[in-house]
């Protein structure tokens, strides 16, 4: 008997001999499509809403894979294919899957094939307007500490459109030129009047 693959592949693993017996649905052994490959990537439902797409409704947006070979950093470039079509009840995420030719440009030393971690930079929508805003400027969720004209401090609610590694960033609520308290005090009270000083060597200003 002779087994084909129906599709260009690479064989990883073997799992009987000639002359062995195979019982119907025994594994005979585990191989990977070699062009293009498949590549699924776990995206939080949350982030769905910074997605583009088409008009025909499904996810578009260009995606970076890379990885680190000692200091070398790699990458490849690649686009949402599609979604799988559920989420996943455990880390509430979808799968994207991106489909790649391995041959497409990366390392010269390393080519881009099955069992690699990789990190996937996903574009997606453009939003203006929006204030960077460190995550200690913050009294609680939404209200952020300024410091206004007359050197006191003021409690303002603000629109966050999403957190991320330490920082904040709003699409709501703050103008420009004003001040931000990044200065954790021992006592928070709005009103109070403090001594805005500039740090050594920098633009930014601090209590």
């Amino acid at each position: 008997t002779m087994i084909t693959s129906p599709f260009d592949a690479t064989v990883v693993a073997k799992s009987t001999e000639v002359g062995n017996y195979l019982a119907p649905g025994s594994t005979i052994g585990e191989f990977f499509q070699t062009s293009p490959l498949e590549i699924r990537l776990a995206l939080p439902i949350d982030e769905l809403r910074f997605l583009n797409r088409a008009p025909q409704g499904n996810w578009i947006g260009d995606i970076t894979l890379s990885t680190t070979v000692g200091s070398e950093l790699v990458q490849w470039s690649a686009r949402i294919d599609r979604t799988e079509g559920q989420v996943d009840q455990r880390s509430r995420s979808i799968y994207l899957v991106s489909e790649i030719d391995p041959a497409a440009k990366g390392s010269k030393i390393l080519a881009l094939q099955p069992g690699l971690y990789l990190d996937a930079a996903i574009k997606g929508k453009t939003f203006d307007r929006v204030v960077k805003v460190p995550a200690n400027a913050f009294l609680d969720l939404n209200r952020v500490v300024l410091v206004d004209e007359e050197g006191k401090l003021e409690f303002r609610e603000v629109t966050i459109l999403r957190r991320d590694k330490g920082f904040v960033y709003v699409s709501e609520g703050l103008n420009e030129e004003e001040q931000l308290c990044l200065t954790e005090l021992a006592t928070m009270i709005e009103g109070t009047r403090v001594d805005v000083r500039a740090l050594p060597g920098e633009n930014a200003k601090t209590l």
